[in-house]
């Protein structure tokens, strides 16, 4: 099997790559194996074709996406839960506020003997006293509701694998012109030679 010859270009098109990796932040980086040695030299890393750290970071990825799913299920499950009690309490309160509307009305009847009237406002007095107590139910369901909505689990993001490292401008600059005197001694040097 033979090699292809590294040729000029091909190392134009790594050191490139170098040296954009800083301002693309690593993705200049990404087609060429070659740039990532040279750049994993200079600032430390590991710079060979090693892809366990893009796997690691996908694996956690799925890990966080699969944990996402659950927590967001459980919202929607609680947050189902709280608006069918919240209907319930509704219908509860309606139907008592019709309940008193006809005790009202029966309450008006002068055919009503003073015990049958006792009877029915003390029956009114509990109903009212229920709706009270209903309301502030109802009242906690929909904070509840509220703060459930407003509690979203963050989807998660992928993070960068190629993790540089923040470079002041001074660090910049030196490794721009190590790679200029990298390029000007391995290429060009040679053409003034012939």
């Amino acid at each position: 099997m033979t090699r292809k010859k590294y040729g000029f270009w091909d190392a134009v098109g790594d050191l490139t790559g170098a040296l954009l990796a800083v301002p693309t932040y690593g993705a200049s980086l990404t087609p060429s194996p070659t740039a990532r040695g040279i750049v994993g030299n200079i600032v430390g890393g590991s710079g060979g074709d090693d892809n366990s750290s893009i796997i690691q970071a996908q694996q956690n990825y799925q890990a966080q996406m699969e944990q996402w799913k659950l927590l967001s299920e459980e919202r929607r499950q609680e947050l189902e839960r709280l608006r069918q009690k919240e209907i319930e309490k509704e219908k509860e309160i309606k139907r008592n506020e019709e309940e008193i509307k006809s005790l009202k009305t029966k309450l008006e009847d002068p055919n009503l003997t003073d015990e049958e009237k006792n009877k029915l406002k003390k029956r009114l007095v509990v109903l009212e006293d229920t709706n009270k107590r209903l309301k502030g139910e109802l009242t906690t369901i929909k904070n509840q509701i509220e703060k459930k909505e407003g509690d979203k689990p963050s989807m998660p993001t992928l993070s960068n694998p190629w993790k540089l490292p923040k470079l002041s401008a001074y660090d910049k600059m030196l490794v721009a012109a190590v790679l200029v005197l990298i390029i000007y001694f391995l290429f060009l040097r040679e053409d003034k030679k012939r």
